[in-house]
């Protein structure tokens, strides 16, 4: 009877159970052809029958009537939740009102009949005019509101901005607007002194960002609260809003409760550079030049682990491309200050490509030329970006992609970068084409390649074998797939990026990576205290694997056993092969290839069986081997 095609269901348990890597394969060293072949040759049928009731045994331990309990609970103190907001509603909104109008108990402070004004910023909801007069005595540059009968009304005040220092010398006085945390505009009298400061430093000391770039010698100048700047700042990064969204979005928080609209802002941050001036000048303040991982590039001299390899982790990002007619602007960020330049100058007159010999299943330079159109040719100038990364997530370098494809130029140039700044830490490179790359660094002994543990199978099996970052000691559980979440990230602000000028958006990446690294820095003792639990868990979880294992071979129920014990087994059969096949094999490393070589046969052939065809094929050799009695 001809074996009937497997469901859709088993196939893909089937597959599952035999891919690469997965905790349930079993790879057999020993044993005979005979025996392998009579493996292969099995019926899918019977295998996928006895994994499927493995696996039934495995899950007998969950209860469906248990997690449909805990539902019921979460749907139970959702509707109490809603039930009593529905029930205090009615006392919200009359709380609501009061806050938005005048109390019948008079002013706050002396118990006036005519309080009439109010100052949020000073809390003061409900005060007559003398009290206000009397905290306002330094004439702050506040927001008063009068109420006129039905609703509040901004009041114009006479603002002024003193000096700070104490010295004798004469002061003048210029008015300017400024902009203040609620986005209205206010004109205020700024006093400076002729002798220790001038307009610009007497509003940055103030707290009051400059909108000019040489405001004291503006006609009209003009500044913002550094508070404002810091709300827009925030929104932007981690909203993934434009300026302009996130200035829309402050002045719809005035227009939500029918408020007069503020100040313009966009218009005043946009046309002088200022908010690109005040994000250079957040980068320097947030960390002195560029910032790196302190786990990874900060070593003392007493440490224990000054051998321990640094971790760089490569990709590139064919979604962060830069339109040719949006400008060709080189202008450098205005600073007086250094800013952190994570960009590096990759040299593309001569094309790096692989050895020969490297595994055939990627190609080197020729990845990303499938996701441009012609059009895209033409328009684009900037096709992706590439990344370097620590294992922590901190960025290291950064390149614009400018070919059609992801060369090895980038990283080739980002590894010698590294190497040559760090030239007595061995350094571990994880790359998706690893393979390929590590041809041109084979004179340098402190460099090892490595290929992403999800990457990795998308090479064959002698490839994952040989580089696959699992298999790699000194690495622990880093997978190699930092920059595939840094580019979660910077996919947000692609459309954002594309239409800025070059000068522009490499000053925009500058600051995105220097905040994403300041804010590694500032959580990294909860990755260590996460990374602790995955540990414990993936520990666990090899000490039972190891068990089950050597409960089969009578050893004793540790993990460094098992490990002797394959040790020991991997050794015998290399010399048995060298003793008995010495013509064939000329060294212990070529008796690993070959059994690498093996391998990846073997699994070709049992991944091609859990296919319809491949059972065909596998029912005609089978008796093609029984009718010559073989």
């Amino acid at each position: 009877m001809a074996p009937k095609k497997p469901t859709k269901c088993l196939k893909r348990h089937f597959v599952k159970t035999w891919s690469p890597g997965h905790r349930s394969q079993r790879i057999c060293i020993g044993g005979s052809a005979k025996s392998q072949h009579d493996n292969l040759s099995q019926p899918l049928a019977s295998k996928v029958s006895r994994t499927a009731a493995e696996n039934a045994s495995d899950s007998a331990d969950i209860q469906p009537d248990t997690v449909a309990s805990e539902c019921r609970e979460y749907e139970s103190r959702v509707q109490q939740s809603n039930q009593a907001w529905d029930e205090c509603k009615d006392s919200i909104l009359r709380a609501f009102s009061r806050s938005m109008s005048v109390e019948t108990g008079g002013c706050m402070l002396c118990d006036s009949r005519s309080a009439s004004f109010r100052c949020s910023a000073c809390h003061l909801l409900q005060v007559c005019e003398p009290c206000l007069n009397q905290q306002h005595r330094h004439n702050p540059p506040h927001s008063i509101e009068h109420w006129d009968g039905s609703v509040y009304v901004h009041v114009p005040t006479k603002a002024v901005l003193r000096r700070r220092c104490s010295c004798d010398a004469s002061v003048s006085v210029r008015q300017v607007s400024l902009v203040l945390d609620n986005g209205l505009q206010e004109n205020a009298h700024v006093e400076i002194c002729d002798v220790c400061a001038d307009l610009q430093s007497t509003l940055i000391s103030q707290g009051f960002w400059p909108v000019q770039s040489n405001i004291n010698r503006a006609i009209k100048p003009s500044a913002i609260r550094i508070s404002v700047l810091l709300r827009i700042e925030s929104t932007m990064q981690k909203c993934a809003t434009s300026l302009f969204s996130a200035c829309n979005a402050l002045a719809a928080e005035r227009s939500l409760l029918w408020c007069l609209p503020g100040a313009n802002i966009y218009r005043r941050l946009n046309s002088f550079g200022s908010m690109r001036a005040f994000r250079s000048l957040l980068t320097s303040v947030q960390w002195q030049g560029k910032p790196g991982c302190p786990a990874c590039f900060t070593v003392s001299s007493q440490s224990d682990t000054l051998d321990a390899p640094i971790v760089l982790q490569l990709d590139g990002c064919f979604g962060m491309r830069h339109r040719s007619s949006a400008g060709k602007s080189t202008t450098s960020t205005p600073s007086d200050t250094p800013v952190a330049d994570f960009f590096l100058d990759t040299d593309l007159s001569r094309e790096v490509s692989a050895a020969a010999g490297s595994c055939p299943n990627w190609r080197a330079g020729g990845r990303g030329q499938d996701v441009f159109t012609p059009k895209d040719e033409g328009s684009l100038d900037v096709f992706g970006l590439f990344a370097t990364s620590c294992r922590h997530s901190s960025i290291v370098s950064l390149s614009d992609i400018v070919t059609h494809g992801e060369r090895l130029n980038y990283a080739v140039t980002a590894v010698k970068a590294a190497a040559v700044k760090h030239q007595d830490t061995p350094i571990v490179v994880s790359y998706d084409i690893a393979c390929k790359l590590q041809s041109h660094f084979r004179d340098n002994p402190r460099l090892r390649f490595a290929v992403p543990a999800f990457h990795a199978y998308g090479h064959n099996w002698q490839c994952q074998l040989q580089n696959n970052i699992r298999f790699l000691s000194d690495v622990g559980l880093t997978d190699g797939e930092a920059c595939e979440r840094l580019w979660s990230h910077f996919r947000r602000y692609a459309a954002q990026t594309k239409e800025m000028t070059l000068a522009n958006r490499r000053a925009f990446l500058n600051h995105l990576a220097t905040s994403i690294n300041v804010t590694g820095i500032q959580e990294i003792t909860s990755w260590f205290v996460e990374r602790k639990r995955l540990l414990e868990k993936t520990q666990k979880k090899c000490d039972n694997d190891a068990e089950k294992i050597a409960e089969e071979l009578a050893l004793p129920p540790t993990l460094s056993s098992f490990l002797a014990y394959a040790e020991s087994c991997a050794s015998r059969f290399c010399d048995y092969v060298l003793a008995e096949q010495s013509q064939s094999f000329g060294s212990r490393e070529a008796v690993i290839n070959d059994l690498a070589r093996l391998e990846t046969e073997r699994q070709h052939l049992v991944q091609h069986l859990s296919t319809y065809r491949g059972q065909q094929m596998a029912k005609r050799l089978k008796f093609a081997l029984k009718k010559l009695d073989i």
